[in-house]
């Protein structure tokens, strides 16, 4: 009989996607099928209800932990489940009146039986692993309160939390199955602990102190410590075997949170007359969390905005979240203050590890990024979005404006009254002021690409009303306006120090670029001048001197990015100084055409450790050279190209970057004079 209805059944499941579709005589047969399978199961229906009401009278007059009534009761929510996609609705009500006739009476024997055996473990007693080996024990079981047989006391135990979970499986099944039920079994193993809590820290007790949060953190760490073993080995494999998503010890942590939280609700109107009291309470708080992030890994794999927080009751009602804002942003603003003060703030972190400091920067720019980071990890762990935006705008991202105020005021100053500083004083501030620029900058665009950050980002951009931002392309950063702002400083910071560079080059070598002719005396005695030995020109040795001595001291304290770009400015500006210098002003002998060759090499010297090839940053003047080092024969060949204006004469001879017109007018001032 059993095989036949299960043919049957099989059949029906066929039919069941067809009857849209179907005629009059197909559905009529269908329903003839249906009510074959029906029958039987509305006569087990009847038989099974008269089971269930006998054996809950039994229960009830005889306590037990193996509750009888309940194998026939979970016989019923099987079936219910089985005719879940039949039309059979009448059917379908009688079933689910049935259940909820025996459900009360079937789940509180269930919860006694489990309350029972509790006093059998003599829970909440902390389970040493030598006491877990003494309940298991049929014959230290004589030692156990409360014995209900023969059996282990942590068999009974076990027993009794397996049914429960059962029962609250057959009544919320999708609940339970998704993970989003809170477990009756731990709920029931929470309630002596409760009571336990209570005694200690509601009332008028010393133990109950807003003053000393941390004794109440402290009880219930310990709690999870000594139970961790217990809910490790005994609990889980329980619900394992049923195929249940939960976690024992995470469920039973989720149940201290809310312990916690109710008491919080309590304190939190006295809390918030006291600010200094609040934001100790918010503190050990979040220690707690870290703690049982950190030691007993909870929730390490939950998105943020499931996850359960103490510190959220801190943000339940607008009145305390806008109070731990502003506390928070209070302790930033006198923090920061502090680090703007401290001695030595603005001297380098790391000022003898310059082989592997790139960053070059100032203590107070580690220092303020670690503040920053200290607030993000007092507000990331909240399950709203958009409580964390408002410390993120009201704190970071101001803090970040305070100190780009800080740097630009700094800057300004020295740019300002720079005859009130000796020149190794002003490029040092104007240095340490840079990297911290750049610091912070970087520090900003590494967050930026942060999960933290790009959920933030995603919620403020879309309000969160879209998919989750793991899945889709997140635009921008919450902090590109601030690296904008950033870079423009980094920039104008740079141009200064460029300025400042090649204003005192220009001090240096202004009679060297004035002359309009070039001609030394002593050179015209000089049969050979290829091969004789010059001296570089005395005000081009005393510029270039000076530069080196500002570029020894960037390439020491200026960050190896920034510097980077900074030698290659300087080399290009060099470059077109010089170009336009000469072409506008000079003519030459054929003796000063060779120092001035000379003297090009020297400053091409002067690039040397920071590229082999400093020509290619210098290519109009080393052209120049090129063509005032010429031969008569190529002197004449480079005049007939210029003036048939001829590229591939031009290229022949190695010119690459003058123009005719630039050609022209530096052929009117070489030594030997041409006709164009």
């Amino acid at each position: 009989m059993r095989d036949e209805h299960i043919a049957k059944k099989i059949e029906l499941e066929k039919l069941i996607p067809i009857q849209m579709k179907a005629s009059k005589k197909e559905k009529e047969d269908f329903q003839k099928k249906i009510n074959l399978l029906i029958e039987p199961r509305t006569k087990e229906l009847e038989k099974l209800d008269l089971e269930v009401q006998k054996l809950i009278q039994k229960d009830l007059k005889k306590p037990a932990v193996n509750i009888k009534s309940l194998a026939p009761f979970l016989q019923i929510t099987d079936i219910a489940t089985e005719l879940t996609p039949y039309p059979c609705e009448e059917l379908k009500e009688k079933i689910a009146q049935t259940i909820e006739s025996h459900r009360e009476a079937i789940t509180k024997l269930a919860k006694q039986s489990l309350e029972t055996a509790l006093k059998g473990i003599e829970w909440p007693t902390p389970f040493t692993k030598m006491l877990i080996k003494s309940l298991g024990n049929a014959n230290d079981a004589s030692t156990m309160k409360e014995k209900q047989s023969n059996e282990p006391p942590l068999e009974v135990f076990k027993q009794a939390f397996d049914q429960l979970n059962k029962l609250q499986t057959a009544l919320e099944t999708r609940s339970m199955f998704d993970g989003t039920a809170s477990l009756w079994s731990i709920d029931l193993l929470m309630q002596p602990l409760k009571v336990r809590f209570q005694f200690h820290f509601e009332g008028d007790r010393p133990t109950n102190s807003l003053a000393r949060p941390e004794w109440m953190y402290a009880h219930v760490v310990g709690w999870i410590n000594s139970h961790n073993e217990f809910l490790l080995s005994h609990l889980q494999p329980l619900l394992i075997q049923e195929h249940l998503p939960h976690d024992a010890k995470e469920e039973f942590i989720k149940a201290i949170i809310e312990m916690v939280k109710d008491k919080i609700r309590q304190d939190l109107s006295a809390l918030l007359l006291k600010p200094d009291l609040l934001y100790l309470g918010i503190t050990h708080a979040l220690d707690f969390e870290s703690t049982i992030r950190r030691t007993h890994q909870f929730e390490l794999e939950v998105p943020i905005t499931l996850r359960k927080t103490v510190t959220s009751v801190f943000t339940e009602t607008k009145q305390s979240l806008e109070c731990w804002v502003a506390l928070e942003r209070d302790d930033a603003a006198t923090q920061f203050a502090t680090l703007v003060k401290k001695e030595g703030a603005w001297k380098r972190q790391y000022p003898d590890m310059s082989d592997v400091d790139d960053t070059r920067h100032p203590k107070i720019a580690e220092q303020f990024a670690n503040l920053l980071d200290s607030i993000t990890g007092r507000y990331s762990t909240l399950p709203n979005l958009e409580h964390q935006v408002k410390f993120l705008d009201n704190i970071q991202l101001e803090l970040i404006s305070l100190f780009y105020d800080q740097i630009k005021s700094q800057v300004t100053e020295v740019t300002q009254w720079k005859n009130t500083y000796q020149p190794g004083d002003r490029f040092m501030t104007l240095l340490m002021n840079l990297n911290a620029n750049k610091y912070i900058q970087q520090v900003m665009k590494n967050w930026g690409e942060n999960l933290h950050f790009l959920e933030l980002q995603f919620f403020m951009t879309t309000g969160g009303n879209s998919q989750d931002p793991k899945f889709v392309q997140v635009e921008g950063t919450v902090f590109d306006s601030k690296i904008e702002k950033f870079s423009i400083l980094n920039k104008s910071i740079l141009k200064h120090l460029l300025d400042n560079v090649l204003s005192d080059f220009k001090e240096r070598t202004f009679i060297y670029f004035k002359k309009r002719l070039w001609k030394s005396e002593h050179l015209n005695e000089v049969s050979d001048l290829s091969s004789y030995t010059f001296d570089m020109s005395y005000d081009m040795a005393e510029g270039l001197s000076q530069m080196r001595d500002h570029l020894t001291l960037f390439q020491y304290n200026m960050n190896v990015e920034v510097f980077e770009e900074f030698w290659r400015d300087l080399a290009r500006s060099l470059n077109t100084f010089i170009f336009e210098s000469i072409m506008s002003q000079h003519d030459f002998t054929m003796g000063s055409a060779h120092q001035f060759n000379h003297d090009v090499k020297g400053l091409l010297l002067l690039f040397r450790p920071y590229t082999p090839s400093p020509a290619s940053f210098f290519a109009e003047v080393v052209e120049i050279c090129r063509v005032l080092m010429m031969s008569v024969d190529d002197l004449k060949r480079l005049t007939s190209g210029v003036a048939q204006e001829s590229i591939a004469i031009l290229r022949d001879l190695g010119i690459q970057r003058l123009s005719f017109q630039q050609l022209r007018v530096l052929l009117q001032h070489t030594h030997q004079k041409t006709d164009l």
